[in-house]
């Protein structure tokens, strides 16, 4: 399985953690124990070689709030279109339109595919580390990694594209994660 490894830039010194199917230990846990469905997560991470902690950032900056690693399970967003925790949209993907996207498990393993679909078209691209997790965000939510036309978001400091905003959501997810 592959897995990426965690960008430089963002890991602090901490090695990358090997995704795993069950809750990880508690010292070093990539993800906070506070975070909702975070065994889906895991084993939606695991099953695409994706950084578990990563896959939980976007379920934080779709369905959270800006400064938070939660997420929520929402039956439709406020856009009229996002649905469940990965907030999928019903315009571009058939099980959005189905109850299963309020299954995390059935959720995360969708978003968790779109997620290393981003990840391997950002490589291709001859992304790493950080512009590689900027161009994952913008394919999974605009459908291309070089789209930075989404909508932005209001931190407490701070207004962010969507990209970047995904990228302190990870550095905040890993932050938490790793006390």
């Amino acid at each position: 399985m592959r897995v990426d490894p965690l960008p430089s830039a963002l890991s602090r010194g901490n090695a990358a953690p090997s995704p795993s199917p069950s809750p990880a230990p508690e010292r070093g846990d990539p993800i906070p124990r506070s975070v909702p469905n975070r065994d889906a997560i895991y084993r939606a991470a695991s099953a695409q070689g994706v950084d578990p902690s990563l896959l939980a950032s976007f379920a934080a900056q779709e369905s959270g709030t800006p400064g938070s690693t939660t997420n929520r399970n929402v039956a439709v967003g406020a856009d009229g279109h996002g649905r469940g925790m990965f907030q999928i949209d019903d315009r571009y993907h058939a099980i959005a339109r189905t109850p299963g996207v309020r299954d995390p498990v059935a959720s995360a393993d969708y978003a968790a595919r779109l997620v290393r679909e981003g990840l391997d078209a950002a490589h291709h691209a001859g992304l790493r580390g950080v512009a590689a997790i900027r161009g994952a965000a913008n394919y999974y939510h605009a459908g291309t990694i070089g789209n930075r036309e989404s909508p932005n978001t209001r931190w407490p400091d701070s207004t962010l594209h969507y990209d970047d905003s995904l990228v302190r959501h990870y550095e905040q997810m890993r932050a938490e994660g790793h006390r």
